[in-house]
This record gives C-alpha cells, sequence and structure tokens, in this order.
C-alpha cells in the first residue's frame, strides 16, 4: 500500500510514494517510497529525511 502508486509496464516498474509498505508471508517493508523492479524481483526503498526505512524478515517455517 502507498498514498500514491504508477505501474510503469514498459519498465516492469511498480513505484510506490507515501508511506510505502510491501508485505509478504510475514515479511514487511516501509519506507517514503519503494520501487519494485517485477521482472528482476528487487525493490529499493528509500526514507524520508525524519525517518527510517524499517524491514521486518520472518524465519522460514520448516515442515515436518
Amino acid at each position: 500500500k502507498a498514498n500514491t502508486t504508477d505501474s510503469r509496464l514498459s519498465t516492469d516498474e511498480l513505484p510506490m510514494k507515501g508511506q510505502a509498505q510491501l508485505a509478504q508471508d510475514g515479511n514487511t517493508i516501509k519506507g517514503s517510497s519503494i520501487r519494485y523492479q517485477i521482472g528482476q524481483q528487487k525493490l529499493v526503498a528509500d526514507s524520508s529525511k525524519n525517518e527510517r526505512v524499517t524491514t521486518i524478515l520472518q524465519p522460514n517455517q520448516i515442515e515436518n
């Protein structure tokens, strides 16, 4: 989620700005902006001057 998103299919990129947050399987990253490069499965998160990027990674669950 974010205040603004803009899907750029020609560049295979999803930029998110304004309190951007991505979550998957309990893992979360938050920042003032996140740029997700879909084809490379790579993301870049930036912070504003007075805040930090926050990343929460959950340990993998091993199934028996």
